[in-house]
């Protein structure tokens, strides 16, 4: 074990550890139609009738759409891993054992806004909400995932939601629109594990301690003024 230096400072230790026994990236494009109460919304001005303003007899547009997923306040998981089936495949030559996960997401919370703009471009209101996409259907990912192992799901940043359509009405003053979202979602298996491993354990590092000196300041001078030109006479 040259290669790795002087180990004579380091011995056996134990450790935990997570062991991901696979790891993939799955892409989850969908529509769905999602509402929320005007009552909800943060309108800017405050005093702007949004239902009035997107009456569809008026020529006021939609623009500046914007969305932001709220990943902490979403849920994606396995539905329930006694439910897993076998599946063998032949992967480079050699057959495999994997198993078919179901994964669900029972909510995916974002944020939008959007303006309100008339014929002529001018904002008329800036509309700021939450809303959820509640209906997705579960999918079945294959994975190397055997009895025992945990399977963990995650949305990534790089998911989607563009919203489209937007409408207003009904007794409640509801809000309703189209989405078209492209759910992407880092499932994993995985579970606890003890590793023997050849370690040493951490010191602390020196502090950093800067150096600061104090020096005189002096106002910037003016000699060409004063005491001005050297007079020989």
């Amino acid at each position: 074990m040259e290669q790795f230096g002087d180990l004579s400072f380091y011995r056996r230790e134990c450790i935990d550890a997570t062991k991901v026994f696979d790891y993939v990236i799955v892409s989850l494009p969908g529509t769905d139609t999602v509402t929320s109460a005007v009552g909800d919304l943060t309108l800017n001005p405050t005093t702007a009738d949004l239902c009035t303003l997107l009456d569809p007899t008026t020529d006021n547009r939609v623009r500046n759409v914007r969305t932001e997923i709220l990943p902490d306040a979403s849920t994606c998981g396995e539905v329930d891993p006694q439910s897993r089936v076998d599946e063998t495949v032949e992967i480079d030559g050699e057959t495999v054992t994997l198993q078919w996960v179901t994964i669900e997401k029972d909510t995916v919370t974002f944020r939008f806004s959007f303006d309100v703009v008339d014929p002529n471009g001018c904002v008329l209101v800036n509309v700021c909400g939450t809303s959820v996409i509640d209906n997705i259907e579960p999918e079945d990912v294959l994975l190397c995932a055997p009895e025992g192992t945990n399977v963990d799901c995650m949305l990534l940043p790089s998911s989607t939601v563009r919203p489209y359509n937007f409408t207003c009405g009904g007794t409640a003053d509801t809000l309703t629109f189209s989405v078209n979202y492209n759910l992407c979602q880092a499932i994993q298996s995985n579970d606890e594990v003890k590793l023997e491993v050849i370690a040493r354990l951490c010191e602390p590092r020196p502090l950093i301690n800067p150096i600061e000196t104090c020096e005189p300041v002096t106002p910037q001078q003016c000699p060409v003024i004063f005491p001005g030109p050297r007079n020989n006479g």
